[in-house]
Formats: structure tokens, sequence, C-alpha cells
């Protein structure tokens, strides 16, 4: 399926939904959102083998209630604000997935501190050419194994966004006496 927009604010939102697929699909040129995520209720969402590009955000996904959402082999290109930005959601994994040319690459705002505090998963994939390739504002769990981020600054300093996070780490494992990195 191809969306375009025609003067819509959103390609694909879920507002109300219990389970949400979206396969095989190319979603372009929304102002907003390529894809949102903000029920009012509690949603599962899987998204693969799809392309979203031209859009304020790729895949926008926050919810105060239960939110599960599996992003498989997507490409996201072209994101003003951002690729995925992931607010409160209880389970999150992201698969394969390239994420190209947006202000924040992959941007986690959750709340450890919510009902069901943000938890993410990233397994293979690529950043690029983002102001922050994984920037990670505030969850309860991370966890990022086999990711490329490439050619991305931190918005318009010199240093290099994986040795900011290489320090938050370090400072999580002082505070919590463990941390773990793998990239």
């Amino acid at each position: 399926m191809y969306i375009s927009s025609q003067g819509g604010v959103d390609g694909i939102s879920a507002i109300a939904d219990d389970y949400l697929t979206v396969d095989h699909c190319v979603i372009t040129n929304f102002w907003d959102c390529g894809i949102k995520l903000a029920p009012s209720t509690s949603l599962a969402a899987a998204v693969s083998d799809t392309v979203v590009q031209y859009c304020g955000y790729g895949i926008y996904a926050d919810n105060a209630n239960q939110l599960l959402l599996a992003i498989h082999r997507c490409r996201i290109e072209y994101g003003l604000n951002a690729g995925i930005w992931i607010g409160r959601a209880r389970g999150v994994s992201i698969h394969d997935t390239t994420v190209n040319l947006a202000g924040y690459g992959i941007r986690v705002a959750g709340s450890a501190a919510a009902l069901y505090a943000t938890q993410l998963a990233i397994e293979g994939g690529v950043v690029s050419n983002a102001n922050y390739g994984l920037y990670v504002v505030d969850a309860s769990s991370v966890s990022v194994h086999n990711m490329t981020v490439t050619s991305c600054s931190t918005g318009g300093g010199d240093e290099n966004h994986w040795t900011h996070l290489y320090r938050e780490l370090l400072h999580l494992q002082q505070r919590h006496g463990s941390a773990s990195r793998s990239w």
C-alpha cells in the first residue's frame, strides 16, 4: 500500500485500537507523523517491511497505558524531528531497521517512573546522517546489539554521540553497580 499526504497530518494514526499491523507499506510526505501510535487504550503494534519518508516523525509511539511495539526491517528516511520517537512504551523491539537523515535517529523519551516503564531492545540496523544517532532521555531499560551509527553529530558539536552514550553508561555503572554496552 502506498500512502501519500494529500494535506493530511498523519499517515496512519492509532487512536483507540487493540492491535495494529503495518506491513509492506510506503508512507510519505506527512508533516507530523508517518505512523502515530498514541492511543487512549492499550495497544500492541507491529510495523514490518515498511518505508516511511519525508515526515516530521517517521514512527511516533507514546501511551500512558500499555504499548507494545515491534519494528522489523523498516527504512525510515528524512524524519525532520525524529526517525523513531519512543515515549512511554512497555516493550519496544527494533530489528534490522535503517534510519537515515533525521533530526534524532532513534529518540527514547520515556519515563522510568511510569506505570509501564519504557523498555527498548535494538538488534541490528543502521542510523546514519542524524544529529543524534541514539538519544535516551529516560528509560528503565535500553539494550543495543549489532547496531551501526555513522555520520551523526551531537547537534553541531564535535563530540561523537557514542562517546557521550558511553559516559552515560559509566555514570550508571558507578551509580547502580552495573551497566553494559555492546556496539
